[in-house]
């Protein structure tokens, strides 16, 4: 394993495990224009940020990505954009 493969290994490794689509499930859903959504999630004392984004037509979403993040940012973003669904 090479350093690039290590290292992309702990990041992977960072990410909550959980059952499913969870995070998505119950998180806050914000949408951001017409096309992107930021879903936030409180897990384990942490707070989680997954981006998706849809497609042109309409039928399918794509995740973009998952990070932690802190409560302030999670709050800023539910003030700026728009709230589709609070967190289960």
């Amino acid at each position: 394993m090479n350093r690039w493969s290590r290292g992309r290994a702990r990041r992977r490794a960072r990410v909550p495990r959980t059952r499913g689509d969870e995070p998505l499930d119950n998180g806050q859903v914000l949408l951001e224009g017409d096309r992107h959504l930021q879903i936030f999630r409180r897990q384990d004392g942490k707070v989680w940020k997954a981006v998706a984004k849809r497609t042109k037509d309409g039928p399918e979403i794509y995740l973009q990505s998952v990070h932690r993040t802190n409560a302030k940012q999670a709050r800023r973003a539910a003030k700026k954009l728009k709230v589709v669904r609070e967190q289960k």
